[in-house]
């Protein structure tokens, strides 16, 4: 289960690293980031659900932001890190946002769906952030 709370975590804080476009702003973009990995700190699986859920939501939220500020380079990367969130969330949703109640192979058969693409999205935003923020 602390697997599949990481890999949640590991998802949507990448997954602030949005589109592109002429609202282009590096440094929102890392304000984001930041905001999102402080969401991510919360252990889902000791929190209320309702608390869960109000993480995530913010940092869905933050993502859509994220996607008009972040370099068109991102691009490609944030489409593939947004449709394995879209694939987590009802998996999230059926469970009441409860960790102890998520189906975990549900979880991973929506998150591995995505699979090499997010590894690879997720190595390139990485890359991104280190060298950016």
């Amino acid at each position: 289960m602390r697997r599949m709370a990481a890999l949640l975590g590991l998802i949507l804080v990448v997954s602030a690293c949005g589109g592109g476009g002429a609202g282009v702003d590096p440094e929102r973009l890392c304000e984001i980031d930041h905001e999102i990995t402080e969401l991510t700190r919360a252990n889902p699986f000791e929190n209320a659900p309702a608390e869960n859920e109000s993480n995530i939501r913010r940092q869905l939220d933050l993502i859509a932001e994220a996607s008009t500020v972040a370099p068109i380079e991102l691009r490609d990367d944030i489409r593939v890190i947004v449709a394995a969130g879209r694939s987590i969330l009802p998996v999230l949703e059926e469970a009441g946002f409860d960790f102890q109640e998520l189906d975990g192979e549900a979880f991973a058969a929506a998150s591995e769906a995505h699979e090499p693409g997010l590894s690879e999205a997720n190595d390139n935003l990485d890359a991104w952030f280190t060298g950016n923020c």
